[in-house]
């Protein structure tokens, strides 16, 4: 899928908390080899993107726009594995819980968010909780997100390099983790952790 927007307007309608601008959510097999490409997606009445059932593997999100949907998150994702998100932008406008992106689920591994940009978000600019192992987060800037830059939670064997993070409540905070780096990353303005 590449080359195109969806409005949710979700100012104008109202709130339907099970409205997504796409929804990955195959029922017993991952969806496998996908491309999303220069996709704008803005103002759902739920997440941009929400990844559930069985999920999706070894796909790749590229210079994609994720814009002020309400929900848990702007992307959602509970069962991806070896997923891409590159040169993306998460903001969610300081509606809803809204995080950025929250990989939220047993069912994520190796997954990389890199060169991207995570600004003004209601929540953390990234949450990784409940076992998403093997992640990495490099490159990305993340400013003015209000509860924090970059939470990860039970989440072994991850890299957390060279972002840039300002202006966020806690720069990072790691919680119950194992064998994670956390590395060159550029934090000013930040509170805590």
């Amino acid at each position: 899928m590449r080359d195109f927007s969806l409005f949710g307007d979700n100012n104008n309608q109202a709130n339907n908390p099970t409205v997504y601008g796409i929804r990955i959510t195959p029922p017993s097999a991952a969806a496998i080899y996908n491309r999303f490409e220069n996709l704008y997606i803005k103002e759902m009445s739920s997440s941009a993107v929400y990844i559930d059932n069985a999920g999706m593997d070894n796909s790749q999100f590229i210079n994609c726009m994720f814009r002020d949907s309400k929900g848990i998150a702007n992307v959602l994702a509970e069962s991806a594995e070896r997923i891409e998100w590159t040169g993306c932008r998460f903001r969610s406008g300081k509606v809803g819980n809204g995080h950025g992106i929250a990989l939220d689920g047993t069912g994520n591994r190796y997954c990389s968010i890199t060169d991207c940009r995570l600004d003004d978000n209601a929540g953390w600019g990234i949450v990784a909780s409940n076992t998403n192992d093997e992640m990495v987060i490099k490159g990305n800037t993340l400013i003015s997100n209000n509860l924090g830059g970059v939470w990860c939670d039970r989440s072994e064997n991850s890299l957390i390099s060279d972002n840039h993070i300002a202006g966020s409540a806690p720069a990072i905070h790691v919680d119950t983790e194992g064998f994670c780096l956390v590395s060159a990353n550029s934090i000013h303005d930040c509170g805590g952790y």
